[in-house]
């Protein structure tokens, strides 16, 4: 899920990135803490390229709650 994600991220298909660090980011208690919290913060990026802030706001914010 994660290198998938990070290789479509790199690849800017952000359809690919949101299917793959969405469940990523469901699982971020099975990551690492730095996979995990890379995961949510690329994702909110894409949210953000995809032009969905409110996504991107969420996202931030369970990053935010699992740094914590």
């Amino acid at each position: 899920m994660y290198v998938q994600g990070n290789a479509a991220f790199q690849m800017c298909n952000l359809d690919a990135v949101q299917a793959h660090f969405s469940r990523a980011a469901e699982n971020r208690y099975l990551l690492s803490p730095k996979p995990a919290i890379d995961t949510m913060a690329e994702l909110s990026l894409t949210f953000q390229f995809m032009g969905k802030p409110d996504e991107a706001d969420e996202t931030m914010r369970l990053a935010q709650e699992y740094a914590e």
